[in-house]
């Protein structure tokens, strides 16, 4: 998805074995069709912020949390099917976790209401539209938010304990991506995004400083909204040799 992996320890597995859960988990998506959007002078589209947060802070917020939804974003504040959560009280997400992957995945029928229209082709193979879509993160750093007709990707890089330089970008059909037609779309959908990360990056910066207090001590794991937040900082302990 137009994207340079590093790894700096010297014994990185394969590429293919690495990304294989993005692959196999999200296979209704045609990503060989997919390219990164322009902007009005044919440039890639990006979009650089920095926020004041350890980079597991940002992880826990960017893609696995979804409680937080209704009480940051305009977009899910008067959506009626957030949150998310069917009439008899089941989730109407799946928390995934296939190894380095970590998601919230979502059938497309469940967010008619939430996710506008974009009029735009779609992403997904042998002429069948995606049924699925998701906000999710490859462990440790690389962020994605898959949508019928779009592709959100987006990196963390960590700056020191306490900071993270972030780039993200969309990426459509390449009829789309670089059309002057579509290019107000584009603008919408980007600003769109920018605005929800403006959101988040309030709170993350929030719950880091919180972290600081006594208080958080006596934080707890919701099962219901926590499985991913659990399965993530174990991951962090088994890494830490712990």
């Amino acid at each position: 998805m137009g994207t340079v992996f590093v790894k700096l320890g010297g014994n990185a597995q394969s590429l293919d074995a690495y990304v294989e859960p993005i692959k196999r988990r999200f296979s209704e998506y045609d990503l060989d069709c997919v390219v990164v959007g322009s902007n009005a002078s044919g440039a890639p589209l990006i979009t650089p912020c920095e926020r004041k947060t350890n980079w597991k802070t940002f992880f826990e917020n960017s893609a696995i949390n979804i409680l937080h939804e209704n009480f940051v974003h305009d977009l899910y504040a008067v959506s009626p099917e957030i949150p998310r959560i069917k009439s008899d009280g089941v989730p109407a997400f799946t928390a995934l976790r296939d190894r380095e992957l970590f998601a919230l995945v979502f059938d497309q029928e469940d967010v008619q209401n939430t996710y506008p229209d974009l009029g735009l082709p779609h992403i997904g193979r042998n002429g069948a539209p995606p049924t699925t879509e998701c906000f999710g993160t490859h462990y440790p750093n690389f962020y994605f938010s898959f949508a019928p007709t779009h592709i959100e990707i987006a990196y963390a890089l960590p700056d020191g304990p306490d900071h993270v330089s972030v780039r993200q970008t969309i990426l459509y059909h390449k009829e789309v991506a670089k059309s002057a037609s579509a290019l107000k779309m584009r603008r919408l959908l980007s600003g769109a995004f920018d605005g929800a990360s403006i959101e988040d990056g309030g709170i993350v910066e929030a719950v880091h400083a919180a972290r600081r207090s006594p208080v958080f001590g006596q934080k707890f794991y919701s099962p219901f909204w926590d499985t991913l937040h659990y399965e993530f900082n174990k991951l962090i302990i088994e890494d830490l040799g712990c």
